[in-house]
């Protein structure tokens, strides 16, 4: 359970987007969660308990999230961002173009427009909102983790948000003389 702690601070700035972005109120149950009790900000938030937790999802909704999730990255290493946009919460499919959408994808997430192969782990989800923690290797083996948040909107989950939660890590190389012990 101490790591699921690590995963609601991972993934804080993420709800930060969303919480902007989309309406909602999503940061008392992060807080909950993790544990911050005595915070003034938390404090400052009357409806600590409006949403249900957030638990592992089962095998058909973590195969539509990946598949949601893949798909965007697909479209957006494609160079269509106009397909990528579909693929987002209707928020951003009315306020941002095609165009606007990809000067964002490369003014802070580019590793996205990259050939990096996406690992996802086990997502969770409250119903209506799911985070999908995902990292992507590229060929020379950096690895950046994120967290894609989807919401489910008419019964379709579309990507709402994604955030940076690691920086990027690079395997160590072994020297040449390395043997396997």
């Amino acid at each position: 359970m101490a790591g699921s702690k690590g995963f609601y601070v991972a993934a804080a700035p993420v709800f930060l987007l969303l919480l902007c972005g989309a309406g909602m109120r999503v940061i008392p149950v992060i807080w909950n969660q993790a544990g911050v009790t005595d915070s003034d900000a938390a404090r400052a938030l009357p409806e600590r308990h409006s949403l249900p937790p957030f638990v592992s999802v089962d095998a058909k909704t973590q195969g539509v999230l990946e598949a949601r999730t893949g798909s965007q990255m697909k479209a957006i290493r494609a160079g269509d961002y106009a397909s990528a946009l579909m693929l987002s919460v209707p928020e951003y499919r009315r306020t941002q173009t095609p165009e606007s959408f990809k000067r964002m994808i490369f003014s802070g997430y580019a590793p996205l427009a990259s050939n990096a192969k996406p690992s996802f782990k086990t997502a969770r989800a409250n119903g209506t909102t799911a985070l999908l923690p995902t990292t992507l290797e590229s060929v020379d083996g950096t690895k950046i983790s994120y967290i894609f948040v989807l919401q489910k909107v008419d019964g379709k989950w579309y990507v709402g948000a994604c955030g940076k939660t690691s920086a990027p890590e690079t395997a160590p190389a072994l020297p040449a003389d390395a043997r396997e012990i």
